[in-house]
């Protein structure tokens, strides 16, 4: 509910001050989304590996782990620029493949797991824009929240013995079927770039499996996720082929 709330609030600040916008413009915005260095379980509950030497227990594995999980987005922004053009209010769309990974080591033996979970989900931005002559230069800072309806994640088990990696699509109760994320940018010209920042994790903590009595196994999974975005963002209006030779020409040859 507070989640519903803190988007009625943005939507109800646009609403009451409508008639203050100079600009207002659609902007294309697609890139990159990088994990660099995934939160790690510190206990685990009752993962276990098939191994050549039989089913070993895992548990996190303590060593430094930098792994690199990348993914991609696409988004539709709707731009209110003030009149003073200085800041401005956005609302938009946004779908996101992105991920998570964590390493796991068997109790005995020198058997390795890395398992990555890569959600999907559409996802509603609502965020402030400030800077200096928004629209002339469209150098601006930025920050707000963005609510997600996570539709499907898929779980990608690579272990040391084999280069073949084994995947499978969790169940609709393995996962939180929305949640939020904070984040903060900064934009210029074209170029984007976006710091995300998920307070809780997407895989569902009380999702019971019944393994020799009834476990948990997502309840130890931590939560504070940072993602890091690089994108080109396009306004679509007469800032883009006032700044495109090429686009201008093309304008002018089909008026």
């Amino acid at each position: 509910m507070k989640k519903i709330t803190l988007l009625i609030i943005f939507t109800t600040i646009i609403s009451t001050t409508f008639a203050q916008w100079e600009f207002r413009y659609f902007v294309l915005k697609a890139g990159a989304v990088h994990q660099i260095m995934s939160p790690q379980p510190d206990t685990l509950n009752n993962l276990f590996l098939n191994t050549a030497d039989g089913q070993m227990r895992l548990t996190p594995d303590t060593a430094f782990f930098v792994d690199y999980v990348p993914g991609f987005h696409a988004d539709l922004h709707f731009h209110f620029d003030f009149s003073n053009d200085k800041g401005g209010i956005v609302l938009g769309a946004e779908y996101q493949n992105t991920g998570i990974s964590a390493k796991y080591r068997t109790v005995y033996g020198d058997y390795t797991l890395i398992q990555t979970h890569r959600i999907n989900s559409v996802g509603i931005p609502v965020f402030l824009k400030f800077g200096n002559e928004i629209f002339n230069k469209q150098k601006y800072f930025f920050a707000g929240l963005k609510y997600n309806f996570n539709f499907a994640v898929q779980v990608t088990d690579k272990v040391n013995w084999s280069i073949t990696p084994r995947s499978k699509w969790l169940t609709d109760n393995e996962f939180v079927s929305n949640n939020l994320t904070f984040f903060i940018g900064f934009n210029y010209m074209v170029l984007n770039i976006q710091l995300d920042f998920m307070p809780t994790t997407f895989l569902n903590k009380e999702y019971p499996l019944t393994l020799n009595g009834t476990v948990k196994p997502y309840s130890t999974q931590p939560d504070k996720i940072f993602f890091l975005k690089t994108s080109i963002n396009v306004p679509l209006s007469k800032w883009t082929t006032s700044k495109s030779y090429f686009i201008n020409r093309m304008v002018r040859k089909f008026r």
